[in-house]
């Protein structure tokens, strides 16, 4: 190729001739280098793109198309990005100084040139030194022309020849140093800023190609966000891609062209700069040392040093461009994985919902209507309705319950929470293998070159494992909750409508037996359950309805939202104030387990600190009131509230304005029936233990201690009906007071059944007699005592029975916990009894079991009413409906627990106490206890002992408290009558007993004042 303009140096021309083209190929390809990646990127993304559009076409409803086109665009991205990450900066023009190297080495070492020489131009722009060196140079000529022409005045005059003025210069010129300097070493500098700017385009073509990618994602999620993905085959636009395409393709070529001219200008202008050197080389202008080969290599060294530092800086733009669109592909990739999941799951659980679910309502609904037909056909005689009844029920047993309701409760056994575990699992698997290191950089700016230290490195897997990936696994749970809870409640809806046709039909019998002529009632009772029957029927269909759509919805929901939540993840900013927040956690943890350490201790030492001050507290105050007493200072004295005295009779009004089936179950008496009993394991275990103890022939026998209305006796039933199959059981308790050996003898002659005894040796080989082993199971073991002189014979006597006969008889015994521990204290009756079984406190969650297993039966829904304070309450407010039912509902059971001290049968006397209104199928109830008990500590010193008396002998009638006291009745009558007056004791029958609502803080005040 001719160059341009004409060189001063024919060796250069020449060299240059050769070298031109081959240079300008060899620099192109370092260019090309970085521009062959991004096309090959490009037209991977359209061969992707365009597949995705012929699949999406075929099947428009497949989100595996998507998903599999983002599971290719996150490996092209990645193979990229691997292509940078393997570029070897060092040797970026390693080829083309190795191919000038070969050129050059042709050329002769150095070239000499003798020139004429009239001196240097001095001028302003000259260094120092060499301005200093020009002038010398000037000087030592100017005098050598000089005398050159002084001698030649002498020549002339003389006639001889002349000498020559001329002066010539002699310069060495290091052309081949030269050559591999300018069209090497200079050149690559000249050329890294047009690398850089290379590059830069590069990145200008990559974000464009990202931004059409992010904006066809975001149409797509907005698509599946509002309608479910209908309508993705109008997104997928390959007009759109291919316009883009062309864009891009015309930069990259538009940026080729620019890489030619920069090269070919670039090469053309160091040749030449080389000529215009050579010209100068070897003068103070442009010194000989300049090209020493140690002074180049440095030189060279430095040059490409810089040059690899600062494409290793825009490599670094590019890996974290990379890893920047790899987050949002993974991001995206993930939702759609999720999505397809979803699918799969959806068919599942459509093809259960039609297999298993599809259950035939109307059929239940129709037997309840034909069955209350037949009954209200034979409401003309009590003889008739009575026979209907009696038949209904069979039928209610035999077809709606074992047959009908049992099929309909196998079907709904199965359930598809299964399939839910499996979409979580398939969905954690997904979450596993999100990327664990990407780099980022806090501008966002991808148009700069990046330092190594200006890049930060996150986990997009912890990141998500932050806070989006608990919120979707905490959806899940709850959407498997649902469905769990949602399929138990139809059951124990169709459980709860059989259970309440048969007990209505009983109730209405036990209604008709009580009142003859009450026919139209006995109706009325029947029918009215059958009503509130029904709406379980209907209470179950909605829900199925429920079970059918709502965990579906939900779980869409809770993928669109877990899709939000990740989608802020392509926010950079967002990116690195999670990293900030994930830092501080990680460092919160680290010292949250030295502070539970310190809470724990802190939460052992507080409660024997209260304990200690709250004794010295009490002791303090009875000091107090002593000095208050004897200065009369003391302050009046609390008066019996009238609503103590009131509380049995309103409880009484208020069961009886409530329906007959209410009537019949909250009944303050034992119950036999299983359906009731709130299962005791701990208790059940113990006497299990001890029994198989007794089998083994070792001395047992066991007392069960409780309160009064602890339920023992229920316990006892269902222990006995159901752990004791193999030995006669006889269960009996003593209704009244034996003290005395006529009143014992008498009573275990009656239970086994002998005309009399006379001693207590006649019993025990009575007992001895026995051909086979048996249970006794005697309640109310603390009546056989009286506190007086020779008033634990009966007892004493009991104990000589149980050990003499162990061998026997497997002795279960029941004592109030007040009567042990008296007799504890007394005679040491634990030294008797091999094994004791305390009845635990029930907590709310128990009494609430209680209450509701009877609730149940009945067919009414319960609502709680709100109180006073809470309708002032702006969170309460804020609740719906069901969470406020919640909320009062676990409120009053924990009031319930309080204020019973987990008693039984006084939580029911609270509850009954607590009813309000009835409808036709609600019971609204109220939350307060509000009863001013603090008169108890007022109560003088007469009526504490004979409430304590009456509480060891868990009740007394009048004539054993004259004969305990050894009194007139008449005395003892002047006492306890003002007591049942005024509300502290009650009188259900004969016997006197401590009212049940202050029963509890008379013991306590009881055990405060030393009593016990």
């Amino acid at each position: 190729m001719k160059p341009k303009k004409e060189f001063k140096n024919k060796e250069l021309e020449t060299f240059w001739l050769n070298f031109q083209e081959q240079a300008e190929k060899e620099i192109f390809a370092v260019f090309d280098q970085n521009l062959k990646e991004i096309t090959k990127l490009i037209t991977a993304y359209k061969n992707r793109y365009e597949k995705l559009s012929v699949a999406i076409k075929a099947e428009p409803e497949n989100i595996n198309h998507l998903r599999e086109f983002n599971i290719g665009l996150l490996e092209l991205l990645d193979k990229s990005q691997n292509a940078l990450l393997g570029f070897d900066y060092d040797n970026i023009f390693t080829h083309y100084l190795s191919t000038l190297e070969n050129e050059s080495s042709r050329l002769p070492q150095s070239l000499r040139k003798s020139e004429i020489f009239a001196g240097y131009q001095l001028s302003i722009h000259d260094k120092l030194l060499s301005l200093i060196k020009k002038s010398r140079i000037n000087l030592e000529l100017f005098i050598s022309v000089g005398l050159k022409k002084i001698g030649n005045i002498y020549r002339k005059i003389r006639k001889k020849p002349l000498q020559k003025v001329e002066t010539f210069r002699h310069r060495k010129i290091p052309f081949r140093r030269m050559v591999r300097d300018f069209a090497g070493t200079q050149l690559i500098n000249d050329l890294s800023s047009k690398l850089n700017q290379t590059i830069k385009g590069k990145n200008s073509v990559l974000l464009r190609l990202w931004k059409f990618d992010e904006a066809f994602d975001l149409q797509l999620q907005l698509c599946f966000s509002e309608n479910s993905g209908r309508g993705i085959v109008n997104l997928v636009d390959i007009d759109a891609l291919n316009k883009t395409i062309d864009v891009l393709k015309e930069e990259i070529s538009g940026l080729q062209n620019k890489v030619k001219e920069w090269v070919s200008a670039a090469l053309a202008e160091s040749i030449y700069k080389l000529d215009a050197a050579m010209q100068i080389i070897d003068t103070p202008d442009l010194p000989y040392m300049r090209f020493h080969a140690s002074r180049l290599l440095e030189n060279k060294q430095v040059v490409l040093k810089s040059l690899g530092s600062g494409i290793k800086n825009w490599n670094n733009t590019q890996i974290t461009l990379f890893d920047d669109w790899a987050v949002d592909v993974e991001i995206v990739l993930l939702y759609y994985s999720v999505l397809n999941y979803y699918d799969e799951l959806k068919l599942k659980i459509d093809t259960f919902i039609n297999t298993q679910l599809t259950i035939n309502f109307d059929q239940l609904e129709n037997f309840i209507k034909a069955s209350g037909e037949r009954i209200s056909k034979n409401n003309t005689t009590a003889r008739k309705m009575e026979a209907a009844l009696k038949s209904e029920r069979q039928l209610i047993s035999s077809e709606l319950i074992d047959t009908l309701l049992s099929k309909i409760i196998e079907k709904l056994s199965g359930s598809y929470t299964d399939d839910i575990e499996l979409f979580r699992n398939k969905a954690a698997d997904l979450f596993a293998k999100i990327s664990d290191r990407r780099g980022f950089i806090k501008s966002t700016s991808y148009e700069r070159s990046v330092k190594d230290s200006e890049i930060n490195y996150i986990s997009p897997r912890d990141l998500l494992s932050f806070e989006a990936i608990p919120h979707f696994e905490s959806a899940l749970e709850k959407i498997k909750n649902l469905v769990i809870d949602s399929m138990e409640k139809v059951r124990i809806k169709l459980m709860a409508m059989g259970t309440v046709c048969d007990f209505s039909l009983e109730s209405a019998g036990i209604f008709l037996e009580q009142n003859r002529k009450e026919i139209k009632g006995t109706e009325k009772v029947a029918l009215e359950g059958y009503e509130r029957a029904l709406t379980y029927v209907h209470e179950a269909v909605q829900l199925m309805d429920n079970i059918r759509k709502v965990p579906l919805d939900n779980l869409e929901t809770a993928i669109h939202e877990f899709n939000a939540e990740i989608q802020s993840l392509k926010n950079t900013e967002n990116i690195f104030e999670l990293n900030l927040r994930l830092a501080r956690i990680r460092a919160y943890e680290r010292s949250k387990k030295a502070r539970q350490d310190a809470v724990k201790w802190v939460q052992g030492i507080i409660p024997q600190i209260f304990s200690y001050l709250t004794t010295r507290f009490h002791q303090f105050n009875e000091v107090v009131d002593v000095i208050k007493l004897k200065m009369e200072m003391s302050v009046e004295k609390k008066q019996i509230s009238f609503e103590v005295s009131e509380f049995i009779r309103q409880t009484e009004l208020a069961l009886k304005k409530l329906p007959f089936v209410y009537q019949r179950l909250y009944q303050l008496q034992p119950t036999d029936e299983e359906r009731f009993f709130v299962n005791r394991k701990k208790e059940i275990s113990l006497l299990e233990m001890a029994f198989d103890d007794w089998l083994r022939e070792r001395f047992v026998i066991v007392a069960v201690l409780g309160e009064k209305g602890s339920g023992l006796t229920s316990f006892l039933s269902y222990y006995k009906r159901n752990n004791i199959n193999d030995f006669p059981v006889i269960h009996k308790s003593a209704d009244q007071k034996v003290y005395e050996p006529d009143q014992y003898f008498k009573f275990f002659a009656e239970i086994l059944d002998v005309e009399k005894f006379t001693s207590n040796d006649e019993i025990i080989e009575h007992i001895q007699g026995f051909g086979e082993r048996k249970v006794f199971i005697l309640e109310n073991l603390h009546y056989f005592f009286l506190k007086k002189v020779h008033g634990m014979i009966c007892q004493k006597m009991l104990f000589e029975l149980m050990s003499n006969t162990v061998n026997k008889i497997f002795w279960i015994g029941t004592y109030t916990i007040n009567s042990w521990d008296y007799l504890d204290k007394t005679i040491q009756i634990s030294d008797y009894f091999v094994r004791e079984i305390r009845l635990e406190k029930m907590n709310s969650e128990n009494l609430r079991e209680i209450i509701f297993k009877r609730n149940k039966l009945s067919g009414y829904k319960v609502r709680f009413e709100t109180p006073e304070e809470l309708l002032q309450s702006r969170s309460f407010s804020k609740l719906d409906d069901n969470a406020k039912q919640e909320y009062l509902d676990s409120h009053y059971f924990d009031n319930l627990t309080s204020i019973s001290n987990g008693n039984v049968s006084l939580a029911q006397l609270y509850w009954l106490r607590s009813t309000r209104n009835v409808t036709e199928d609600t019971i609204s109830v109220g939350s307060g206890f509000d009863i001013d008990l603090s008169f108890v500590k007022e109560i003088k010193s007469e009526y504490l002992f004979a409430l304590y008396t009456i509480l060891i002998h868990d009740g007394l009638t009048l004539k054993d408290y004259a004969k305990l006291f050894n009194l007139p009745e008449s005395v003892c009558r002047n006492l306890l009558i003002p007591m049942l007056e005024k509300g502290l004791l009650i009188r259900p029958k004969e016997k006197f007993n401590i009212n049940p609502i202050i029963f509890r803080h008379i013991v306590s005040f009881l055990r405060s004042k030393n009593f016990f």
